[in-house]
């Protein structure tokens, strides 16, 4: 998860900061078990060769003044409001003050903030070019050790189930309680996903599937001071959700494997609280245009309810009449799969990508932006039977990238 951000000299003095951590360098501090969820616990790994002066740290509206930092040295954790993946800070050596990236960069990025979990900001340091860089690594050993018992009673009853670690960020019931009350863990058991809400006790978990028996499109929830708030859940988009409360977890569903729903059933010995495991009945999938030269555009058949967060830029080509994006290397090449409602126009001089509205997103040469992850070539037999229609022949032997979203105009260099 490493994000070389560039950190740039600049002269000024380092500015006293309050509070202080009376960070103490040491060589590795334990991991924090059992914080409190809505906590952020945040520390500083200097790997580089040089000792820091000070290292202060900026998360939401406070600054962390995390003291001097010997190298190869950890700080001890500090409790912070909100984080971001990128590092805002400044460090002083030999009484020289560098500075991280800048708060209105993450502000440009649209970057939504990290409100749970256990974080570690690594700065780097890089010799041929003089350069400091950071990246940030979540540890995820207490919110595993948080869901062992479901994992163990899946494992169990021979369900073939992944944990699949997130970076926390504001979810369904955060945005309904205005406070981050749950934090939101993804299982992939038997190849469906299962969203895991991870409460801190039984009866918030309770009240808040009681939210989700509404089975609106909508959910409501009124705040004390009478706030009404209404969230749309993911996973209810065009599918049948299914959800249980385990202990002091929920578990959503789409409900589009009966089988799968069963099983987890089964293994936990909790029935569903609430929706109806049905048959998946996609909203109308757009007829795959008749174009000439038989340009394929690879589309999923069904509408996923998460993404990677990785990021591909690279200029939309043509070949083998396929819809490729063609990286900054020469053999970075990825057939892209696009959204289930995207479409393609070849009518003009170019063909261009068009969106579920029918709007222009991309045409062929121009530099494409695309939210995702890469899929394994290797996995192929299973990717075909998540298409519309199948990838041919002629366009397989590359990587291949599926698009979660289309970066915004506003967003993109």
């Amino acid at each position: 998860m490493k994000n070389k951000l560039y950190l740039f000299l600049i002269l000024i003095c380092l500015i006293a900061c309050a509070p202080s951590t009376a960070n103490t360098a040491v060589t590795s501090p334990p991991i924090i078990q059992n914080y409190p969820l809505g906590s952020v616990e945040v520390r500083i790994h200097n790997n580089t060769p040089q000792d820091f002066d000070e290292i202060t740290g900026f998360f939401g509206e406070e600054r962390i003044a995390f003291g001097a930092l010997e190298a190869n040295s950890f700080t001890n954790f500090a409790t912070v409001p909100t984080a971001f993946q990128s590092f805002l800070g400044e460090i002083t050596i030999s009484g020289e003050s560098i500075s991280m990236v800048h708060g209105e960069d993450i502000e440009l990025s649209g970057e939504p903030p990290i409100v749970n979990g256990i974080l570690t900001y690594t700065i780097n340091f890089a010799p041929s070019d003089g350069l400091y860089w950071s990246d940030m690594r979540p540890e995820f050993e207490d919110m595993e050790a948080r869901i062992q018992p479901l994992l163990e009673e899946l494992r169990e009853n021979g369900a073939i189930v992944q944990y699949e670690p997130s970076i926390q960020r504001p979810n369904l019931f955060q945005r309904l309680y205005g406070a981050p009350v749950a934090a939101r863990e993804l299982l992939t058991l038997n190849d469906e996903r299962v969203v895991v809400y991870i409460f801190d006790d039984v009866e918030t978990a309770v009240a808040s599937a009681e939210i989700l028996n509404q089975h609106q499109s909508t959910v409501t929830y009124i705040r004390e001071d009478g706030t009404i708030i209404s969230e749309t859940p993911q996973l209810w988009s065009g599918a049948h959700p299914v959800w249980w409360q385990f202990s002091n977890l929920i578990l959503l569903t789409d409900g589009r494997e009966p089988e799968h729903h069963t099983q987890l059933t089964d293994a936990i010995r909790v029935e569903p609280l609430g929706g109806t495991v049905a048959e998946f009945i996609p909203t109308a999938t757009p007829e795959t245009p008749q174009l000439e030269g038989e340009l394929y555009m690879a589309r999923r058949n069904f509408d996923p309810d998460a993404f990677e967060e990785a990021l591909l830029v690279g200029e939309l080509v043509v070949m083998n009449d396929c819809l490729f994006v063609q990286g900054d290397g020469s053999t970075d090449l990825y057939l892209i799969i696009w959204p289930r409602l995207f479409t393609v126009d070849n009518s003009g001089s170019l063909p261009t990508v068009l969106d579920e509205n029918g709007a222009d997103v991309f045409q062929v040469g121009e530099l494409a932006y695309l939210g995702g992850s890469s899929r394994s070539a290797n996995d192929i037999e299973r990717i075909q039977t998540q298409l519309v229609e199948p990838i041919p022949d002629r366009c397989l032997g590359s990587d291949i990238w599926s698009v979660g979203e289309v970066l915004p105009e506003e967003y993109r260099d």
